[in-house]
């Protein structure tokens, strides 16, 4: 018997079979894990793609934001808000509340009473200006 019927025989044998079948088993165990790790990889960057936009659009706005506020125009109406701050040489009129009907405000008023309950809002405002007596009763 001679060199290529004992190689012949060996790989018509069970036991090069049964060996070949492992091998492949473990290549496609192999193959089977780097795809889904492939497969993990992938969907994890486009997650982190889309969280790297999201970041990116709030990082704008609050640049934006920032902008807005380092403005001197906010810093002066936080001044002013905050502080109670005018200019010089600016008045500030302190509008106290004062309770108004709602038959008031949607503009459902009747004849004008002494003091002013039943006033239309523009009425109100020029009796409060120009003739005070007649809103406080006075």
């Amino acid at each position: 018997m001679g060199k290529s019927a004992a190689w012949k025989k060996f790989f018509l044998s069970r036991g090069f079979l049964v060996t070949a079948l492992i091998l492949v088993a473990l290549f496609a165990i192999g193959l089977g894990r780097a795809y889904y790790r492939d497969l993990a990889i992938r969907k994890e960057i486009s997650r982190l793609e889309q969280q790297v936009q999201a970041l990116e659009s709030k990082k704008f706005q609050s640049l934006e934001l920032l902008s807005q506020i380092k403005s001197p125009q906010f810093v002066e109406e936080a001044a002013r808000l905050t502080f109670n701050l005018k200019k010089p040489g600016e008045h500030v009129a302190v509008v106290t509340g004062t309770a108004i009907g709602i038959g008031e405000m949607s503009g459902e008023s009747g004849a004008a009473s002494p003091n002013g309950s039943h006033l239309s809002i523009p009425k109100k405002w020029w009796y409060y200006f120009f003739h005070k007596s007649a809103l406080t009763g006075e």
